[in-house]
């Protein structure tokens, strides 16, 4: 049997929300037929209480996602990470070195005073690398993905 050697990498933000799992869930699709491994990632904000609850915090949510990716069966390598700072600017961050970021469209932190999706708008107009936010899992209006280039232009491109 040959080694797997992983082409790439696809990272997942979670937040611990729905939407974050069904991203998570639909970014390991991309993951296998790109044959790249996929991340998942927690960020640990300044307000979260006390540094212990929140690890333990994250720890339950990248799990979480991880239990849902692994019952798919899906030959992939997954990893986790756990970051502290800005959500969106740890993200855009990750991005730099990641082939697709995904986030759910609907996050722990959207409420009434919140726009809804903030910070998956947010990523879509800062990240490095392209951006797919999922919606729904029923795949009505699943996924829309923002690019913006960030990098200098080559000549003769």
């Amino acid at each position: 049997m040959a080694d797997f050697a992983p082409r790439g990498l696809v990272v997942v933000g979670i937040d611990g929300s729905k939407s974050a799992v069904h991203a998570a869930i639909w970014a390991s699709n991309e993951a296998m037929q790109r044959g790249a491994v996929l991340r998942l990632v927690h960020v640990l904000t300044a307000d979260c209480r006390g540094r212990d609850r929140g690890y333990a915090h994250a720890g339950r949510v990248l799990h979480k996602a991880w239990i849902a990716v692994e019952s798919l069966g899906r030959p992939i390598v997954v990893d986790s990470d756990v970051m502290e700072g800005d959500p969106v600017a740890e993200l855009v961050e990750a991005s730099r070195t990641a082939d697709l970021l995904c986030v759910g469209a609907r996050g722990t932190s959207d409420s009434r005073r919140r726009a809804r999706g903030t910070t998956a708008a947010e990523l879509a107009g800062r990240a490095y690398s392209p951006v797919s936010v999922v919606g729904r899992p029923n795949g009505i209006r699943n996924r829309v993905t923002g690019f913006r280039h960030h990098g200098r232009r080559r000549r003769g491109a």
